[in-house]
């Protein structure tokens, strides 16, 4: 008996031991999933936030490429400057200010020798779309000559600038929150900074930076670059193939037509299969454009050649490419390329060789047959329709490229939407009686015609084909 009661009393707290032992353990647990829990809400309203800053840059790309197709000046469309409203002479609490800035072409852009042109870079300044909760700042650029295309310490956002030298750049920064330049309070901590009006390179260069400290807290941002092609300027030949004719292109003048001129030049025997002169591209010492430094000589670069068809290409004809990889030449068919009658395609390319710091020059030989398992894109200056790639790995498919037209939103769409033609002829001009315009008589930015009975438009394959065959003599393409 008394054994019992001495282990009853060894045994008693143990329950309170237990459960503060549960408790604890539950306290943990507790911890733990508040941590989760947590950083899944902050996770949450992160994502949250790129996303909105996302859409907005989205919202102003797509608001940018519209106006590129589809308004009045089309590709030649750039956005208004943005009216920056100062909160003293020449300062302002701007919070987009850094991008926004316009240019002071009487300094350089900072650590560069190049004339500034406004813009967090010097390349230009943006302009801001307006959305509830948020804003867009966007800028579009074609800078075929910028000297960064050809630089080998290239300055900006982008690896190889030469590679997208032919192409319109749409840049767009997504921000949240709304911006009424007129009220001072949504300018936050932000303190006035100069923006016009330096008196030296050193004031700006300073006020630059004030601008930059600023701008680092719009901690809510996104930045997307969009590429669009103009096409009609992107290559040397560009057919448009409109009507989407199923018929290849024939290029050059067939071998078999025994075509023959005169040279009266001494020395030259006066017949001659029939051979174009050839152009700018690799036939004279051009400059290196910089690329080997100051003390670089020049050497031969080739340049000028591309081609690009919306449709089969066909070589009938000896033809001769002069080609620059580093500038994102090639030859590109939406179909298949292939020769006839033993005809020969010659391609002189060019390309930046970073080790050497120099132009590699080189003649490769193509095999110009799409359906040859042999085909080599030649490292992506040849591609054509077929999908997948080579043997090398390297893309072919190439789309069909739509090519400008002057009807803008009226073709292919909406048939009740206004053309680009109607826009700036007859909607263009003063307005005479409360609604009608002058451009409608003829006094407007162009002439207006309406004789649509008269308007002709090929509607068969038969009378499409006159305005599709493209034949030239055989020449040099450059």
């Amino acid at each position: 008996m008394k054994l019992m009661q001495r282990n009853r009393r060894s045994q008693q707290g143990q329950t309170l031991i237990i459960a503060l032992l549960i408790l604890g353990v539950l306290l943990i647990l507790g911890a733990v999933f508040a941590g989760i829990l947590s950083r899944t809400i902050k996770g949450t309203q992160l994502s949250k936030t790129r996303g909105q800053s996302n859409d907005f840059a989205e919202s102003g790309v797509r608001y940018a490429h519209s106006q590129l197709v589809n308004s009045e000046l089309g590709a030649d469309w750039r956005g208004q400057p943005e009216v920056i409203v100062e909160s003293s002479v020449n300062f302002t609490r701007d919070p987009d200010i850094y991008y926004l800035r316009p240019a002071s072409s009487a300094f350089l852009t900072p650590n560069t020798n190049r004339a500034d042109k406004g813009g967090p870079d010097g390349l230009g300044p943006y302009f801001r779309v307006l959305y509830r909760g948020g804003r867009a700042l966007i800028r579009v650029r074609y800078a075929a000559g910028d000297e960064s295309n050809f630089s080998a310490q290239a300055e900006g956002y982008l690896k190889t600038p030469g590679m997208a030298h032919n192409f319109l750049v749409i840049e767009s920064v997504g921000r949240q929150g709304d911006v009424n330049p007129n009220d001072p309070s949504l300018a936050g901590n932000r303190g006035a900074v100069q923006y016009i009006g330096f008196a030296s390179q050193a004031v700006m260069v300073t006020e630059i930076a004030r601008m930059r400290e600023y701008d680092a807290k719009e901690i809510t941002g996104r930045k997307l670059i969009a590429f669009a092609q103009i096409g009609i300027i992107d290559y040397a030949r560009f057919i448009t193939n409109k009507h989407r004719i199923a018929q290849p292109l024939e290029l050059g003048m067939s071998i078999d037509s025994g075509a023959r001129y005169r040279e009266n030049l001494a020395g030259i025997p006066e017949g001659l299969a029939v051979n174009a002169p050839m152009g700018h591209g690799g036939i004279a010492n051009v400059p290196d454009f910089g690329l080997g430094g100051p003390t670089a000589t020049a050497s031969t670069v080739n340049f000028g050649g591309s081609l690009r068809a919306n449709t089969d290409i066909k070589f009938v004809g000896n033809t001769e490419f002069s080609l620059n990889k580093s500038l994102g030449e090639g030859i590109f068919a939406s179909g298949a390329v292939f020769t006839e009658n033993g005809a020969q395609v010659s391609i002189r390319k060019s390309e930046w060789n970073v080790g050497t710091n120099s132009w590699l020059n080189t003649t490769p030989v193509p095999v110009m047959d799409s359906y040859s398992s042999l085909f080599s894109t030649l490292g992506g200056i040849i591609r054509d329709g077929q999908a997948g790639t080579d043997a090398n790995q390297d893309a072919r498919n190439v789309g069909y490229l739509t090519s400008p037209s002057i009807l803008g939103s009226g073709e292919g769409g909406d048939a009740s939407a206004i053309s680009r033609y109607v826009k700036m002829t007859r909607d263009s001009g003063r307005i005479q009686g409360g609604a009608t315009f002058s451009g409608q008589f003829g006094h407007g930015e162009g002439v207006y015609v309406d004789n649509f009975s008269d308007y002709q438009t090929p509607v068969d394959e038969v009378s499409r084909a006159p305005f599709a065959r493209v034949c030239v003599p055989s020449h040099r393409h450059a």
